[in-house]
């Protein structure tokens, strides 16, 4: 468990491609709507604020017996703040404005994150049963993403992309709905059976929410998508953040 010789590596490993993922996820976010609100401020201050908690829970042992605790709080914190960017037209709009590329990268971590997590299962830091759910569907998810045949830009209206996008956000969703409740259900007790041995709380509090907000935010534009697809509306469109949105949709179907 943490005595074996690969277990400090491994999780210097999984907090620093949290880290990379992290600052990944906030250029793309922001690379094309920079502009914010206090608002979504507070978003990127949260996120900051559970990267740098959950390395310090996944390298400090003193702090194991409040995992307890800290584990599902911050688990739910995050769920809540990835709920709450749909009330801002700030964060609908950086999610929408984010590209094919943006999407199949960001997904792509899912695959990453699956090998890690068969990996901390073999050192002894998660059930096997977490490992054989959790592991295999990031890994799906990955791979979905990776081969997706058609444009998973949140902004394409064609059949194609809608039905691809539908089908990889779902599933993506799905896995993460299953995790959360292998999460409560099975590492939870297993881990305080075992002296609190899933340290890594990088992955439920940063990895997690964020992943849950991208698959949401995913099905919704797939439903808006749908919407626009049909006769364009007419009238005059109110100015804002989702403009840029509009006529990325409007020179698609050009």
């Amino acid at each position: 468990m943490f005595d074996d010789p690969l277990s400090l590596p491994t999780r210097i490993t999984v907090t620093l491609s949290v880290c990379v993922f992290a600052i990944h996820a906030r250029r793309a976010l922001t690379a094309r709507v920079p502009s914010g609100d206090g608002r979504t401020r507070l978003y990127f201050l949260w996120g900051a604020s559970a990267l740098a908690l959950g390395i310090v829970f996944s390298h400090l042992p003193s702090l194991r017996p409040l995992l307890a605790v800290a584990f599902p709080a911050g688990a739910a914190i995050g769920l809540v703040a990835a709920i709450a960017t749909f009330a801002s037209a700030t964060m609908r709009a950086r999610f929408d404005a984010l590209t094919d590329a943006d999407v199949r990268s960001l997904l792509g971590y899912r695959a990453w994150f699956g090998a890690l997590i068969f990996a901390l299962t073999a050192l002894g830091h998660f059930p096997r049963a977490f490992a054989m759910t959790a592991g295999l569907g990031d890994l799906l998810v990955g791979a979905l993403a990776m081969l997706a045949p058609a444009s998973l830009d949140p902004s394409s209206t064609s059949r194609a992309s809608r039905l691809v996008r539908l089908v990889v956000h779902g599933v993506a969703l799905a896995d993460l709905l299953q995790v959360a409740g292998m999460a409560m259900l099975v590492v939870r007790p297993w881990s305080a059976a075992h002296g609190d041995a899933a340290t890594s709380m990088t992955l439920p509090w940063v990895l997690v929410p964020f992943m849950f907000a991208f698959n949401l935010h995913g099905i919704r534009q797939v439903f808006a998508a749908n919407a626009y697809s049909g006769a364009p509306p007419t009238g005059p469109r109110r100015d804002g953040p989702e403009s840029a949105r509009c006529v990325r949709r409007a020179l698609q179907g050009a």
